[in-house]
């Protein structure tokens, strides 16, 4: 089995300190990238949220989305239970889905026995290996750090670029600057 140790990337999403500040963010940019719009989320920093992490559109339909960023490995069973947990805000928030971002490997096989549980909803999953290769994707290459938190923390001594959202993207593009030394 292919694991997050083979990877730098994926061993820094695999290793992310806590699922606070920032994996909201990061879940709303892989979404837009996977043709969500609309995004909005609930509580980024902290607070309650209603059983959703972010509300979005995926064409004309309302989905919510849940960002599951735990430090290390976690059992199928305790992903299976998040997963259940935060599907039962798809009725709450009057949405048909649940677009799951996590920094968990899922095998086939649980993949679609997870989605085998959302029945009437439908689920959205979007795990480690799947993120990695977004954000490894020509648009997302060089997406620049949105937030302070290890998963995108530049190294230090090094400059952040300011960032700019133009061209639009479905990732942040850094804006060009020339340098004064």
């Amino acid at each position: 089995m292919f694991t997050a140790q083979h990877n730098p990337f994926t061993g820094q999403l695999g290793s992310r300190p806590s699922a606070g500040e920032g994996a909201q963010r990061l879940a709303g940019q892989v979404l837009r990238y996977e043709g969500f719009s609309s995004i909005d989320p609930s509580h980024p920093l902290g607070g309650p949220d209603g059983l959703k992490d972010l509300i979005c559109m995926k064409g004309t339909q309302r989905w919510i989305g849940a960002a599951y960023f735990p430090r290390g490995e976690q059992t199928k069973t305790e992903v299976k239970k998040k997963i259940a947990h935060d599907a039962e805000g798809i009725q709450k928030n009057k949405a048909v889905g649940l677009a799951f971002v996590t920094n968990q490997e899922i095998t086939l096989a649980d993949r679609q026995e997870f989605a085998d549980l959302m029945a009437p909803g439908m689920l959205e999953l979007l795990h480690l290996e799947r993120i990695a290769s977004i954000l490894d994707a020509p648009p997302c290459y060089m997406t620049e750090p949105v937030v302070s938190h290890p998963l995108t923390t530049r190294r230090r001594g090094r400059r952040a670029s300011r960032l700019t959202l133009w061209p639009p993207s479905p990732c942040i593009v850094p804006s060009v600057r020339a340098s004064s030394h």
